[in-house]
């Protein structure tokens, strides 16, 4: 009896183990299919970060060219830019120098050709200085005439001799600046073997008209932006010289002296105003489109708060 009981139960025990086996063994199976699955997984989450990242080099190798492409062409439009500005300025200053120059120059060679001015004696000259630019010239070569620069200068500010019975500043009352410049310089240049008198004397009267007209040259220029510009103001300054300037005629004249420092200071007011008014327009620019993506910022958001609660 104990037998067959012992044989029952394992009779009965066989199945249960064999099913508890073959639960096993599919757990086991399952648990590997899952690690096989994760592993899988594993491996396409690491090749896929792997490709990204190869991606995002290859992305970042194409920027950093294009950045150095980029960069390289900008360089190069900047000093393409920067040479031809330089040559402008070259070319436009060399064409400002040469037609104060040339037009000095021409000054003389009309006046010599109008007067014959070489040819007379120095009382003939001093005649040919017409209307009152013959009483500026006496003063200078009374300035010149003087043993020292200070006896020409007292002489000159205690003048006994141009009115009858009184004496007068002449330098401030006639406005003989220009004339004890002129007398000084000569004097200190040593210029009283190398040149007469006369010929200084209008010699610096023709170097400021090229200042007068290299002057009015620069101001058109930076008015205009191109050296162009100067040129046509030369010319039709040239054109139009009986109307604009009396010096072919009468050269002491105190016009002749002060046009040139007047061209001057109106070039430099010029160039002061030009560089501040850009600087300012540009600040006042980027103010005002700074003001206009606020306003459009605040205007989006409120339609939006309106669509958002309609």
């Amino acid at each position: 009896m104990t037998e067959l009981r012992k044989r029952t139960q394992e009779c009965l025990e066989e199945p249960a183990t064999r099913e508890e086996a073959k639960l096993m063994e599919l757990a086991a199976a399952d648990a590997e299919s899952v690690l096989k699955d994760e592993g899988e997984q594993v491996c396409a989450e690491e090749t896929a970060l792997k490709e990204e990242e190869e991606n995002e080099e290859a992305q970042r190798e194409k920027l950093t060219l294009k950045d150095k492409m980029v960069n390289t062409g900008s360089k190069d439009t900047k000093n393409k830019s920067a040479f031809h500005q330089w040559v402008k300025v070259f070319f436009g200053s060399w064409a400002a120098i040469a037609s104060g120059m040339l037009y000095a120059v021409y000054l003389s060679t009309f006046h010599e050709r109008k007067f014959w001015f070489s040819s007379k004696q120095d009382l003939e000259r001093e005649i040919s200085f017409q209307e009152d630019s013959g009483l500026y010239y006496y003063y200078y070569k009374r300035m010149l005439q003087a043993t020292s620069i200070q006896e020409g200068l007292f002489e000159l500010t205690h003048d006994n001799k141009t009115l009858s019975l009184r004496t007068l500043n002449s330098v401030q009352q006639i406005n003989l600046y220009p004339e004890v410049f002129a007398g000084i310089l000569y004097r200190i240049t040593g210029s009283q073997e190398a040149i007469e008198p006369v010929y200084f004397y209008i010699g610096i009267i023709f170097g400021l008209q090229a200042i007068y007209v290299t002057a009015l040259y620069v101001t058109s220029w930076m008015l205009s932006g191109t050296w162009m510009a100067g040129m046509l103001t030369v010319v039709w300054y040239i054109i139009n010289r009986i109307d604009t300037t009396r010096v072919e005629h009468t050269i002491p004249l105190r016009e002749n002296w002060a046009l040139p420092y007047f061209a001057l200071q109106v070039g430099a007011l010029t160039g002061y105003l030009k560089t501040n008014v850009n600087s300012t327009m540009e600040s006042e620019v980027v103010a005002g489109l700074s003001t206009i993506k606020s306003r459009a910022k605040a205007i989006m958001n409120y339609l939006i708060y309106l669509g958002m609660h309609v």
